[in-house]
């Protein structure tokens, strides 16, 4: 049985924890909105949520007659369910995220692109193995590009084009997220075969985060995933097993799911401006499920949120796909057919 960790963490939470978890005083509790599946169409899957709560994901495969196919599409309260323009029919097309002015990153066909309502899709360079990742609300994108197998990360403006912010004593790196200061977080890899969760950017030293643990080996490795424009960091970090990290300057690395038995894993993968987190966690004889940090309340099962009374409290939630300042998370919901829920909070 899985235990939260609010005990430990009200009886010996730093200072810097402590003032956190003041601002969010309670435990939240979600109510839940399916966003219907068109007609047609078997599964819904999210892949990002901003700050105004548009979802993007994907539709897929439709029909009965065993061909593949993903349609790409932008959710919101408003405006609904809106198609992509075009389907993803070879599995090629990456819809990666998606800022408040409705901008869209990924990549097609092994190119990064940058879309908008206006413009429609436009390639970053032209150039193939590249791949954006993550867009921050001044419309600066992160990335990596491929060169020998070998991806190195980027940034890319419009004003400035692309501009690598690969560490020069790295052999690879590559980034997943980027906050409105310009700091993207990822990995880095070195000649001895370690890889540490970094913070790059164009004007400041990479900052390697380190491990929670080393490996029998004596190697490190971790992965970043997300950063607040409070430099927090969320990741995970892998030894024997894998356990899911919170960074920060003032706490450095902290282990957010060290109370898993032998054999579980846990990554931190979506983090907001209040600092609460969402990842995924599993075990031996445990779903993988979604589950909610913050620095007061500790981890819990986001299914133990859910309130009481919603009819969909007893759904199979999923992976979740982000966590915005409102509160609001986007989860896949998994069975016969794949759902996607958008869940907000009451209290």
């Amino acid at each position: 049985m899985l235990r939260s960790m609010s005990t430990r963490w009200a009886l010996g939470c730093s200072a810097v924890f402590c003032a956190m978890g003041n601002a969010l005083a309670a435990l939240p509790t979600y109510r839940i909105t399916e966003i219907p599946v068109p007609p047609g169409w078997n599964d819904c899957s999210p892949t990002a949520l901003n700050e105004r709560g548009q979802v993007l994901g994907f539709l897929g495969p439709r029909g009965r007659d065993g061909r593949e196919q993903q349609q790409p599409f932008i959710w919101s309260a408003e405006g609904g369910l809106q198609l992509w323009p075009t389907p993803a029919r070879d599995h090629r097309l990456f819809l990666e995220d998606i800022n408040d002015a409705g901008q869209v990153v990924g990549s097609d066909r092994e190119q990064a692109f940058i879309w908008t309502s206006r413009a429609g899709a436009k390639p970053l360079v032209d150039r193939p193995l590249t791949y954006a990742t993550a867009i921050n609300e001044r419309g600066l994108v992160t990335g990596f590009s491929s060169d020998a197998d070998k991806p190195h990360a980027f940034l890319w403006s419009r004003a400035g084009g692309m501009v690598s912010i690969h560490p020069p004593t790295a052999t690879v790196s590559f980034t997943a997220d980027v906050n409105n200061l310009g700091q993207a977080v990822g990995q880095v890899r070195n000649h001895a075969g370690e890889a540490s969760a970094a913070i790059l950017s164009r004007h400041a030293d990479p900052k390697l985060l380190g491990c929670l643990t080393l490996s029998r080996g004596g190697r490190c490795s971790s992965l970043a995933w997300a950063i607040n424009d409070a430099g927090q960091v969320v990741g995970h970090s892998s030894a024997d097993d894998v356990h899911a990290f919170f960074w920060s300057e003032p706490t450095g690395m902290v282990d957010i799911s060290a109370d898993l038995p032998t054999g579980y894993f846990a990554y931190g993968e979506h983090i907001n401006s209040l600092g609460q987190v969402v990842g995924t966690q599993g075990g031996p004889d445990l779903d993988d499920e979604p589950f909610y940090w913050d620095a007061e309340n500790g981890r819990h099962r986001l299914a133990d949120l859910i309130d009481p009374a919603d009819p969909l409290r007893d759904a199979d939630l999923n992976a979740p796909a982000g966590i915005n300042t409102r509160g609001e998370i986007v989860v896949s919901v998994g069975g016969y057919r794949m759902r996607m829920f958008l869940l907000t909070p009451v209290r």
